[in-house]
């Protein structure tokens, strides 16, 4: 994927994306209502933790757990967490808190986790959704070649913006 291409995709989601505060709970409840198990993308400030937890309790997800995962933790814990909670037939929903903190193996691998088929002879229950928050502008990132361009673009399927003046959940 080059620049243009990402760069029309920023500005194409960012006409879906939902901003938390000035949309309100509706758009959230419409977000979590997607029966569609695509990523979602919160960035800005405040609680992205909070909004996740939000759209986690309006979904089917809700019967599974909620795992938060700390993007800054050791790859060793990381992996032993991460890839166990979004493995297929896992259910609920998993949030990667400060995405842009992930080495450049584990997003490769994230990447590849996320597009792999399920597999016929395996549960064929979905995987657990995926939130992600960043406070970086994973779009640069991408651009520079810092952050792989197609997670970027896996994760950035709905963009939820936290406005700066949003209170707590």
């Amino acid at each position: 994927m080059d620049g243009s291409e990402l760069m029309s995709h920023e500005r194409e989601s960012r006409r879906g994306v939902a901003h938390a505060g000035s949309l309100a709970r509706l758009d959230l409840d419409v977000i979590a209502a997607s029966s569609a198990n695509v990523c979602i993308l919160i960035s800005g400030p405040g609680s992205p933790q909070g909004v996740a937890r939000r759209i986690h309790g309006l979904t089917r997800a809700r019967q599974g757990r909620f795992l938060a995962v700390d993007c800054g933790w050791p790859e060793a814990l990381l992996d032993q967490q991460l890839f166990h909670a979004i493995r297929p037939g896992s259910s609920g929903t998993v949030f990667l808190e400060e995405i842009g903190r992930l080495s450049p193996e584990l997003q490769d691998r994230l990447l590849q986790t996320l597009d792999a088929p399920p597999d016929p002879r395996g549960p064929r229950a979905p995987r657990a959704r995926v939130m992600a928050s960043t406070s970086e502008a994973l779009v640069q990132r991408a651009l520079e070649g810092s952050f792989n361009d197609r997670l970027f673009y896996r994760l950035n399927a709905i963009h939820v913006v936290i406005p700066p003046d949003l209170e707590e959940w």
